[in-house]
């Protein structure tokens, strides 16, 4: 059973960025544990997980209304290092479905991962 435990701004060492609340979902089921909120600023509009897996501890943001765009996707990166000033490594994971006439799913999935 996941236990919850309050931890700094400073010890997330690793930032996720998702596209859907359906992805954000599925990352914070993949975490080990569950972390209490933390403040953040009031001009920060993203939506935040705090979870472990072994011994990283990860912020995952969400995008703002599901708008996928790119700029939104560098303004959630801003805010999240903003925020979490410790982050060392980011990804993002996009995963399109593609179907046909024929049913046929295709899917394509991109990971961008940075380091700083």
């Amino acid at each position: 059973m996941a236990t919850r435990t309050r931890r700094s701004h400073d010890d997330y060492t690793v930032g996720w960025i998702c596209a859907l609340l359906l992805k954000m979902a599925a990352a914070k089921a993949m975490l080990d544990e569950i972390y209490d909120d933390l403040p953040v600023q009031t001009t920060n509009y993203n939506a935040y997980i705090l979870r472990r897996i072994k011994e990283h501890n990860i912020v995952i943001a969400c995008l703002l209304s599901g708008n996928y765009r790119l700029v939104l996707v560098n303004t959630v990166a801003i805010q999240l290092l903003f925020t979490f000033h410790s982050i060392q490594f980011g990804l993002m994971v996009v995963m399109w479905w593609l179907a046909d006439q024929q049913t046929y799913m295709v899917e394509w999935c991109n990971i961008t991962m940075a380091r700083q």
